[in-house]
C-alpha cells in the first residue's frame, strides 16, 4: 500500500505530535497513517480502541499494511477469563484491539457492610506498558462522565503517545471536544464548564443548562489547531470528488397520518390506524418517537420511496433509516428480483462485512440499513446514489452515512435524496441539520412541541 500525498502530511503530523487528534473529514483515510506510524515509532504492544463492529476492519487494514504484525482481538465471544489471560500476556502481540465497551465494563461486589464496591472489569489495561494508544471514532469519548471516558482519563496519564481519530469531533456542540483535549493535556483542560463558558453560548431553563453554538470562534479554532489536524475530502483531492448533490423531496402526507400526528402532539395519544385503539404517550420523547414512526408508515411516503428506487433501478443504492422496523417495511416496497441486503444492529459485524462484499458484486444491489449499524467503518463507494428515508437528529451521524459513499475511491458525484413528510416531524429534523452547533434536543422539542401547529 502506498501513501497518497495528503496521508504523508498526516504521517508527519502524528510523528511530530505524540498526543494529538487526527480529525480529517470522513472518507479522507485516517487509518493507514495511524497504523503505519504507530508500528514504526512505538514499541509493542500497541492498543487500538474501536467500536466492536470496526474491529474486523482494523484487522484487515493492519494485515494489509504490516502483514508481519501479530494482532489479537479482545472482544466478542471471548470469555472474561480469556480476556484476562490475553491482557496479562500482551507483550507477544504488536497490536491489541479492544472495544469502548471493554473499557467501560465494571464488576460490582457487595461488601460485608452492604455497600457496593465497583471496579474495572479489566484493570490490566491500566498496567500494561503500552507503546501507544489509538482511539478510533474518538468522538465516542465525548461523554465526559461515561465509564469508557473515565478509563481513558486514567490511561492517558500513563501514556507517551495517544492519538485520537475522528471525522466528526463536534457532534452536538463545541463542548464535545473538551474530553478529547483533556485526554491529551489534562493539566490545561481541567474544567468542562469553564471551557464551555469560554467557547459556547449557554442558556438556562428551569430543567437544564443548555450548551449551544460556538462563540469566540477564532480563539476556539486556534485552540483546536494546537492539537488537531483536519482536512476536508474536497481539500485533499483538489475537488476531484465534488460536493454531493442534495435533493430534498417533500411528500404530502395522507390525511390519516396528519390527523394522527395532530392527536399525538396535542393530546399525547397515539392512534396508528383509524381502526386501532388509542395508546397513551407519557413523555415528550415518546411523542416525538411516535410521530416519526407514523410518518415512516405513511402510504404517500412509501410510494415516493418506491418510485425513487424504480428511478435508480440500474444503480447500486444505499438506503438509510433510523428505526429497525423501517428497514423491514422498506424491503417490502422493492421488487422481489432485485438483490437487497437489510442491515441493523442485530446483524453481527462479521455478517455485515460479508453482506457488503456481496452487495459490491451486483450492479444494482440495494442495502437498506439503520444509521446506527452502518454509518461507520464500511466503504460503500460502489454506490453514488443514496436515500435518507429517515435521518438521525445528529447531523454528524448523517454525515458519517454520506461519507460511506463520498470518500476516496469514489469516481462519481454522489446524489443524496432526503424524503421529508410535509407538515411533520421530518421537517423539524431537517431544520435541526442546519443547526449543527445547537442543542439537538432543544431544537427538536421547541419546534415540535412548543410551536403552534399549522
Amino acid at each position: 500500500m502506498q501513501y497518497k500525498p495528503h496521508q504523508i502530511v498526516a504521517d508527519e503530523f502524528l510523528r511530530a505530535f505524540p498526543r494529538a487528534i487526527l480529525g480529517d473529514e470522513p472518507g479522507v483515510g485516517k487509518t493507514f497513517p495511524a497504523i503505519r506510524v504507530s508500528y514504526e515509532i512505538a514499541n509493542s504492544p500497541r492498543l487500538v480502541v474501536t467500536p466492536e463492529y470496526l474491529q474486523r476492519n482494523w484487522v484487515r487494514e493492519i494485515e494489509a499494511i504490516v502483514p508481519q504484525a501479530k494482532v489479537v482481538v479482545v472482544s466478542g465471544a471471548i470469555t472474561p477469563t480469556r480476556k484476562h489471560e490475553i491482557l496479562n500476556n500482551v507483550q507477544q502481540y504488536d497490536f491489541v484491539l479492544v472495544t469502548y465497551a471493554t473499557l467501560s465494563q465494571r464488576t460490582r461486589t457487595t461488601l460485608a457492610n452492604g455497600s457496593i464496591d465497583e471496579q474495572m472489569a479489566y484493570p490490566e489495561i491500566l498496567t500494561v506498558p503500552w507503546g501507544c494508544v489509538v482511539c478510533d471514532e474518538a468522538h465516542l469519548l465525548r461523554g465526559r462522565n461515561s465509564q469508557s471516558t473515565a478509563t481513558m482519563y486514567k490511561l492517558s496519564k500513563l501514556l507517551e503517545r495517544l492519538w485520537l481519530l475522528t471525522g466528526t469531533p463536534l457532534v452536538n456542540n463545541a463542548g464535545d471536544v473538551f474530553p478529547l483535549l483533556k485526554l491529551l493535556e489534562p493539566r490545561s483542560f481541567t474544567s468542562y464548564w469553564r471551557f464551555v463558558e469560554q467557547f459556547c453560548n449557554i442558556s438556562y431553563t428551569p430543567w437544564a443548562t443548555l450548551v449551544n453554538g460556538v462563540k469566540n470562534e477564532e480563539q476556539f479554532n486556534a485552540t483546536l489547531q494546537r492539537y488537531m489536524l483536519r482536512r476536508t475530502l474536497s481539500e485533499v483531492t483538489g475537488n476531484a470528488i465534488p460536493e454531493p448533490i442534495m435533493v430534498p423531496i417533500y411528500v404530502e402526507l395522507t390525511a390519516t397520518t396528519l390527523k394522527a400526528l395532530k392527536l399525538a402532539k396535542d393530546e399525547y395519544r397515539l392512534q396508528r390506524t383509524p381502526e386501532s385503539e388509542e395508546e397513551p404517550l407519557t413523555s415528550a420523547g415518546a411523542v416525538v418517537s411516535a410521530m416519526r414512526q407514523l410518518v415512516a408508515v405513511d402510504k404517500n411516503k412509501l410510494k415516493a420511496f418506491k418510485q425513487l428506487c424504480n428511478d435508480a433501478a440500474q444503480e447500486p443504492l444505499i438506503v438509510w433509516c433510523w428505526y429497525r422496523a423501517t428497514v423491514k417495511l422498506l424491503l417490502e416496497q422493492l421488487p422481489k428480483n432485485r438483490p437487497v441486503w437489510c442491515i441493523d444492529g442485530d446483524v453481527s459485524a462479521a455478517k455485515r462485512e460479508l453482506m457488503c462484499d456481496e452487495w459490491r458484486t451486483f450492479p444494482n444491489g440495494v442495502i437498506i440499513a439503520t444509521l446506527g449499524s452502518l454509518s461507520l467503518g464500511q466503504n460503500l463507494q460502489h454506490a453514488a446514489e443514496t436515500i435518507f428515508y429517515e435521518q438521525d437528529w445528529l447531523p454528524s451521524t448523517n454525515l458519517q452515512g454520506l461519507s460511506r459513499l463520498r470518500r476516496l475511491g469514489q469516481l462519481r458525484q454522489v446524489t443524496v435524496r432526503v424524503l421529508i413528510g410535509e407538515r411533520s416531524v421530518d421537517v423539524h429534523v431537517q431544520r435541526v441539520q442546519s443547526k449543527r452547533f445547537k442543542s439537538i434536543n432543544r431544537a427538536l422539542f421547541e419546534e415540535i412541541l412548543l410551536e403552534n401547529a399549522d
